[in-house]
Protein backbone atom coordinates (compact mmCIF):
# COMPACT_ATOMS: atom_id res chain seq x y z
CA UNK A 1 0.00 0.00 0.00
CA UNK A 2 1.73 3.28 -0.81
CA UNK A 3 0.05 6.35 0.45
CA UNK A 4 0.85 9.80 1.73
CA UNK A 5 0.71 10.40 5.90
CA UNK A 6 1.69 13.20 7.74
CA UNK A 7 5.40 12.68 9.35
CA UNK A 8 4.23 12.96 13.05
CA UNK A 9 2.09 9.22 12.53
CA UNK A 10 5.59 7.62 11.98
CA UNK A 11 7.01 9.11 15.29
CA UNK A 12 8.58 12.01 13.27
CA UNK A 13 8.37 15.50 14.04
CA UNK A 14 6.00 18.03 11.85
CA UNK A 15 2.98 17.92 10.02
CA UNK A 16 4.25 17.64 6.74
CA UNK A 17 3.11 15.09 4.72
CA UNK A 18 5.46 12.43 3.31
CA UNK A 19 4.80 9.64 0.60
CA UNK A 20 5.41 6.19 2.14
CA UNK A 21 4.69 2.56 1.46
CA UNK A 22 3.56 -0.21 3.97
CA UNK A 23 5.31 -3.66 2.95
CA UNK A 24 4.86 -6.84 4.92
CA UNK A 25 8.00 -8.97 6.09
CA UNK A 26 9.45 -11.06 8.18
CA UNK A 27 9.89 -9.79 11.38
CA UNK A 28 13.55 -10.44 12.17
CA UNK A 29 14.18 -8.14 8.88
CA UNK A 30 11.97 -5.71 10.17
CA UNK A 31 13.73 -4.69 12.96
CA UNK A 32 17.15 -4.71 11.29
CA UNK A 33 15.50 -2.54 8.14
CA UNK A 34 13.94 -0.03 11.04
CA UNK A 35 17.81 0.60 12.17
CA UNK A 36 18.30 2.63 9.23
CA UNK A 37 17.17 5.92 8.07
CA UNK A 38 13.64 6.12 6.19
CA UNK A 39 12.69 2.43 7.69
CA UNK A 40 9.90 2.83 10.91
CA UNK A 41 7.38 0.76 12.03
CA UNK A 42 4.38 0.06 10.06
CA UNK A 43 1.98 3.17 9.89
CA UNK A 44 -1.85 2.14 10.86
CA UNK A 45 -1.02 -2.06 10.10
CA UNK A 46 0.32 -4.76 12.86
CA UNK A 47 3.99 -3.55 13.79
CA UNK A 48 5.59 -7.19 14.18
CA UNK A 49 4.95 -8.22 10.87
CA UNK A 50 4.47 -4.39 8.41
CA UNK A 51 6.93 -1.62 8.03
CA UNK A 52 6.72 1.54 6.48
CA UNK A 53 8.92 3.28 4.16
CA UNK A 54 9.29 6.54 3.33
CA UNK A 55 9.63 7.30 -0.95
CA UNK A 56 11.95 10.33 -1.10
CA UNK A 57 15.04 10.82 -2.79
CA UNK A 58 17.21 8.92 0.16
CA UNK A 59 15.07 5.59 -0.90
CA UNK A 60 17.15 3.06 -1.93
CA UNK A 61 15.41 1.56 -4.86
CA UNK A 62 16.96 -1.27 -5.54
CA UNK A 63 16.99 -2.54 -1.58
CA UNK A 64 12.87 -1.39 -2.00
CA UNK A 65 12.15 -3.18 -5.53
CA UNK A 66 13.61 -6.66 -3.39
CA UNK A 67 11.55 -5.78 -0.62
CA UNK A 68 8.97 -5.44 -2.46
CA UNK A 69 8.96 -8.84 -3.99
CA UNK A 70 9.41 -10.40 -0.48
CA UNK A 71 6.38 -8.78 0.57
CA UNK A 72 4.42 -9.85 -2.27
CA UNK A 73 5.69 -13.61 -1.59
CA UNK A 74 4.85 -13.57 2.13
CA UNK A 75 1.37 -12.00 1.22
CA UNK A 76 0.76 -14.20 -1.57
CA UNK A 77 1.19 -17.65 0.04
Amino acid sequence: MIMNVPMNKLGLEGTQEVWIIDLKLNPELIGLLQQKRGYFPAYHMNKEHWSSVILNDETDFAELKNLIDDSYQITNS
